[in-house]
């Protein structure tokens, strides 16, 4: 019913026979019972009643609510903030070989959250993961095999691993590998490739790209369309963008206009002197930008 498998798909009656289940004590039945009060699938939402399922399907051993569980109490989702009990929950499905809860452990070990920074560990645990063909493990030992961190130095290992994450749509995996194409560090120069795979991070979303591809255009005079793909960037506020356009403040009026157009917003305080830079880049263009 839940997925309309053989039968139409009806999200209340999967809930519903979750829960006769789930409530005879079955842990998957409880996990995937907690799903759905998380999501309001086919029951009203409820992120107690999730949390209070997770927990109960967490202590059977259900790999995938030791996973939720932990990942909530790492975030301080509708539970307390506790990195100590997130790491254990997260350890106790690592060691069931959950990947993605491989994953979050390793983050963990990598940034000192909850356990001991320990790099060497971290690359185990991506090692572990990224063996199972998750690309955000592949990418992260790769930067650990590109800067040797926790491990010996491997360009080429790093780069295998990249081009891995990097061809199942990583976007960060993407605009990484690009940048090795463009300088040939660990792959033969091909400034084309490079080009590609920036793109294809771009036309994701990933604001890195965005943000590099808009400097190339600038650098080939494409205005219209740096215009175009700094506009989220510039809507959000960001410092960084608007110190760009400070800098290149002599570009042509036709740029600065159409940058001008876009909406402005500043959320926080941290975004304050983006404002400064704006007011500054206004003087100097003659542009008036929209608030």
């Amino acid at each position: 019913f839940r997925l309309g498998d053989g039968v139409p798909k009806n999200s209340a009656e999967a809930a519903r026979l979750f829960k006769l289940s789930a409530d005879q004590g079955h842990a998957q039945a409880q996990c995937r019972l907690a799903r759905c009060y998380k999501r309001g699938d086919g029951v009203a939402k409820d992120m107690s009643e999730a949390v209070r399922l997770y927990r109960l399907s967490a202590d059977q051993g259900n790999r995938k609510a030791q996973l939720a569980l932990g990942k909530q109490c790492l975030l301080g989702d509708e539970v307390p903030e506790d990195p100590v009990e997130a790491a254990r929950l997260l350890r106790l499905s690592a060691d069931q070989g959950d990947r993605m809860a491989q994953y979050n452990l390793a983050t963990a070990y990598s940034r000192g959250y909850g356990v001991p920074q320990d790099f060497e560990k971290a690359a185990q645990l991506f090692r572990r993961s990224a063996d199972k063909g998750l690309p955000l493990s592949q990418f992260h030992l790769g930067l650990m095999y590109l800067k040797g961190k926790g491990i010996p130095e491997d360009l080429t290992e790093a780069v295998r691993l990249i081009r891995l994450s990097a061809d199942q749509g990583h976007p960060k995996a993407q605009l990484r590998l690009s940048y090795l194409y463009i300088t040939g560090n660990g792959v033969p120069l091909d400034i084309a490739e490079g080009d590609r795979l920036r793109q294809l991070s771009a036309e994701q979303g990933y604001a890195a790209a965005q943000y590099a591809q808009a400097e190339c255009h600038l650098s080939n005079k494409e205005y219209a369309e740096a215009a175009c793909l700094l506009g989220a960037r510039l809507c959000q506020g960001s410092v960084q963008t608007w110190i760009l356009l400070l800098q290149r403040s002599r570009l042509p009026t036709k740029f600065a206009r159409s940058c001008a157009a876009l909406p402005f917003k500043c959320k926080s305080r941290k975004h304050f002197c983006a404002v400064r830079t704006r007011n500054a880049l206004s003087q100097r263009t003659g542009c008036v930008y929209v608030s």
